[in-house]
């Protein structure tokens, strides 16, 4: 995952990518 995305992206990486982090 990209960290810079969004203010969320670490929410949204745990919501969608479900831990393929």
């Amino acid at each position: 995952m990209k960290s810079g995305i969004h203010p969320n992206y670490q929410e949204v990486a745990v919501t969608c990518s479900c831990g393929s982090t």
